[in-house]
């Protein structure tokens, strides 16, 4: 649980994210994006082992800071939203400082998800064709929620992000990997709490 000075700091840095540049990091059909599972990214717990998580053990709202593997940190949020029936919705920020030193840049992204006929499984509500936007799901294993998002670029380029959260009380672990063509090239860790409401 944060105390008072560190609510007071999240509440800055979420004042500082809204005024700076947004630099959206959706997949793109054409551009290599910047917010998928040929991929192991991390150690992602047995459903046969771990009792699966419910959403609402994801609730709230996360901060914390996420880095490439021997980079700078960038500081990160992630909200989760549970809704009716099963479904939900995640928005994911990170911001830095922009390349040429003119400030902050803004990432953030945010899917809906519905569950389909099979347990601990969703489609995101904006999931299409990947030859002409991306398709995207999230599964549940264990204490881990997976999000995979997928498309394909205009010269025929496969490309996967997979975001592996997992959760343990009042901290989340989180495991991003970008594949292109099947090759990682990109890895991503974070640790974030769970914002206290009080």
């Amino acid at each position: 649980m944060l105390t008072h000075p560190h609510r007071f700091a999240a509440v800055c840095m979420v004042l500082i994210m809204g005024a700076c540049q947004t630099a959206g990091d959706d997949v793109a059909t054409d551009t290599a994006p910047a917010p998928a599972p040929a991929v192991t990214a991390g150690p992602v717990q047995s459903s046969e082992t771990v009792p699966a998580a419910a959403i609402g053990e994801f609730a709230g709202y996360w901060l914390g800071t996420t880095a490439p593997r021997g980079e700078v940190l960038r500081e990160a949020t992630v909200i989760v939203e549970p809704r009716p029936e099963d479904a939900f919705t995640i928005t994911w920020k990170n911001f830095s400082a922009a390349d040429d030193g003119s400030g902050m840049v803004l990432r953030e992204r945010t899917l809906s998800f519905a569950p389909t006929e099979d347990a601990g499984v969703w489609r995101a509500e904006s999931s299409g064709d990947p030859l002409e936007t991306y398709s995207s799901w999230a599964t549940m294993q264990g204490t881990t929620l997976n999000i995979d998002v997928v498309a394909v670029g205009a010269s025929g380029t496969l490309e996967r992000q997979s975001y592996h959260r997992t959760v343990s009380g009042d901290e989340m672990a989180l495991v991003y990997t970008r594949q292109r063509d099947g090759s990682d090239d990109l890895v991503i860790e974070g640790s974030l709490l769970r914002l206290s409401e009080d």
